[in-house]
């Protein structure tokens, strides 16, 4: 894990960089893994609950209005 983000040049927003995200973009839902994971919603999310868990090293995404899980990063 970084402490700091590199800002000279670009960003990659991947685990491997420092970075557990997921974006929509154009529509489409993904989980910025390596390689790009898309993710397939019922609806529009609103409102992401972000959970982590140091003992399994896990980072979790929720929506929070339906309570439903997103994506985990292991």
């Amino acid at each position: 894990m970084r402490e700091s983000v590199n800002r000279k040049g670009g960003i990659t927003w991947r685990p491997q960089d420092g970075f557990w995200t997921v974006e929509l973009w154009e529509n489409q839902y993904c989980a910025n893994a390596d390689p790009v994971v898309p993710l397939t919603l019922r609806e529009k999310v609103e409102k992401v609950g972000v959970f982590v868990d140091y003992e399994e090293g896990l980072v979790s995404f929720y929506d929070v209005e339906s309570r439903s899980h997103i994506y985990s990063f292991t």
